[in-house]
């Protein structure tokens, strides 16, 4: 199955925001901590290689002028996480995108943003852009992106491959 994906949820006007110096991590370690430190604005640029999956944060949070970004440093040469249950899981954040991110060969799903249970406060506003998804499960309900307990999100120019046979290739 492949499904690529040009459209958003919901329109939110386009955010205006001094960016902040982006913060350039080369290794998962640098990336866990860089997430666990990022505030409004923050920009975390990911080095091109190959890292581990299976990452997960929790509690990430922008503002609507100041959305923390997390991007590929070089476009043309992105960083791919490989492997892991999720190939990223993502709980209670707000105010945040991905961009230009590979994930391949996650067991679970390939993209997992959540609430973090407490269905009282869902993710909000979330930017998935430019994200290739792709070898996910391989059977079973396993999703390319897996939103579950997300309000006010954008599904943006990513392409999605060949997830579980019994999953979706984006999952709400």
């Amino acid at each position: 199955m492949r499904l690529s994906c040009c459209c958003a949820a919901v329109l939110l006007a386009a955010a205006s925001w001094a960016a902040a110096d982006p913060v350039l991590v080369e290794d998962r370690a640098a990336l866990a901590a860089a997430l666990n430190e990022a505030g409004p604005g923050a920009v975390i640029e990911i080095a091109p290689g190959e890292y581990a999956g299976g990452l997960h944060a929790s509690g990430v949070a922008g503002e609507a002028d100041a959305p923390v970004i997390i991007k590929a440093a070089d476009p043309m040469d992105p960083p791919v996480f490989r492997g892991g249950g999720n190939g990223i899981q993502l709980s209670n954040i707000t105010h945040v995108e991905l961009r230009g991110l590979v994930f391949t060969g996650a067991s679970g799903n390939g993209v997992n943003i959540d609430d973090g249970g407490g269905f009282d406060t869902p993710s909000r506003h979330v930017t998935l852009r430019g994200l290739v998804i792709r070898d996910v499960g391989p059977e079973g309900n396993r999703d390319g992106i897996k939103l579950s307990g997300v309000q006010e999100f954008h599904v943006v120019d990513c392409v999605i491959e060949y997830w579980g046979d019994q999953g979706q290739g984006v999952d709400m």
